[in-house]
């Protein structure tokens, strides 16, 4: 049997959300993936449409992670998967304790202006 290994062309990591909301990327995705990048200093989490930029520090995620876990309404025991887009971009999704992925209302990226009458 071959020792090969298969190397996904778009990298996952999973967290789950713990007591104190810290979250960390793994050492192992850290080193496979993510090692040597020119900015490892600060990330950009996608998800539903927005974006938040986050300062890593020792593979933590620190400033700007607040924001996205209060605008996600995050929760101990919610499960959240990474998929990394390259250049330090994650696209994010959230999971909550019923191993579904959460629902969110839909944000308007632009302020809709009530239509004109004509004539």
């Amino acid at each position: 049997m071959s020792n090969a290994l298969f190397s996904p062309t778009i990298p996952h990591f999973f967290q789950p959300l713990l007591p104190g909301f810290h979250l960390s990327i793994p050492l192992s995705f850290f080193k496979d993936y993510l090692k040597g990048q020119i900015n490892c200093e600060s990330a950009v989490l996608r998800s539903y449409g927005r974006t938040w930029s986050v300062k890593i520090r020792d593979r933590r995620f620190e400033d700007g992670w607040q924001d996205f876990a209060r605008d996600h309404d995050l929760h101990v025991g919610d499960f959240l998967v990474f998929r990394y887009g390259g250049n330090m971009v994650f696209d994010v999704v959230v999971f909550d304790t019923s191993a579904c992925q959460r629902q969110y209302p839909l944000l308007a990226t632009q302020t809709q202006q009530p239509a004109k009458e004509i004539g």
